[in-house]
Order: structure tokens, then C-alpha cells, then sequence
């Protein structure tokens, strides 16, 4: 039940106002990162800690911290 609300504010998430972001010059891959990384932005604001945040996303806390260092563009 403490989940819930997770899956909710996920689909909360309108991915329409996504698509205009989608270009020739944006691969799809490219696009899926940013609205994965936007994601698990505002799932991080919600929760109240870090291994909160992992779970929902239905990855580990490492493979989290690892994609937060790549959105913060400390590693390649």
C-alpha cells in the first residue's frame, strides 16, 4: 500500500507534453533518457530518501546513483 502513491505519481506523469521534445535530431534512445531521468527526478523529490526512491523505479540503489552521476554529468 506505501507503493501506491509511487505508481500513481507515475502515471500522473502526462507524457504528451514530452513528445515535442522529440525531434530528427533527438534519437529515440536519447528522448527516453531524458524522460527517465525527469522521472526519477521527481520521484526523488518525493521520497524521503534515496533507497525510497529506487525501489518504485524497479532498479537498484546503485544502478540509481550511477544514472544520477550521469545526469549530473560526472561520468561519461
Amino acid at each position: 500500500k506505501r507503493n501506491r502513491r509511487f505508481t500513481r505519481s507515475a502515471n500522473d506523469i502526462d507524457s504528451s507534453h514530452y513528445y515535442h521534445e522529440f525531434d530528427e535530431k533527438n534519437s529515440l534512445p536519447e528522448t527516453l533518457n531524458k524522460i527517465e531521468s525527469r522521472i526519477i527526478k521527481i520521484t526523488l523529490a518525493k521520497s524521503r530518501n534515496i533507497r525510497e526512491a529506487a525501489r518504485p523505479l524497479g532498479i537498484s540503489l546503485t544502478t540509481l546513483l550511477r544514472r544520477m552521476n550521469k545526469m549530473n554529468g560526472d561520468r561519461p
